[in-house]
């Protein structure tokens, strides 16, 4: 069981027991999309969190009235497969950077740029809150 349940490093392992690189691919699939949903549920991204932060900011659906329900409903048209589509993305870059033998694991890969965006979303905040300082306050710098 273990077996499948770590990655095969290197295409030879790929070639030489593709299986195991099925099995290994399709638990990985599924515990990413299982992830992703714990993730929106607990980060605040759920489709209610989102339609109470919609109406909360004033903003209205076009052809829509002005309620959490039905905003939810129109979001819960989207955010599950975008879940399952993240999922499946983010196990397969994964996969294929533990298989072909990048120079970290794809876990570590998926983390560092994970980092690095932030770090860069955080630069371009302090550099717009210093070229506009009236700008600090709706960019949660004060």
């Amino acid at each position: 069981m273990i077996y499948y349940l770590s990655p095969p490093l290197g295409i030879d392992a790929l070639v030489d027991d593709p299986l195991r690189a099925v099995v290994y691919l399709f638990i990985f699939i599924i515990l990413c999309i299982y992830l992703g949903k714990i993730w929106v549920e607990v980060s605040g991204l759920a489709s209610r969190d989102i339609a109470q932060q919609i109406l909360d900011s004033g903003m209205m659906v076009p052809g829509f009235r002005s309620s959490a329900r039905i905003i939810e409903k129109i979001l819960d048209r989207y955010i599950p497969v975008l879940i399952v589509l993240n999922g499946i993305l983010i196990a397969c870059l994964s996969f294929m950077a533990d298989s072909l033998g990048a120079l970290t694991s794809g876990t570590g890969l998926l983390i560092a740029i994970g980092i690095i965006h932030q770090y860069a979303e955080t630069i371009s905040k302090e550099i717009a809150a210093q070229q506009y300082p009236s700008m600090r306050g709706f960019l949660g710098l004060d």
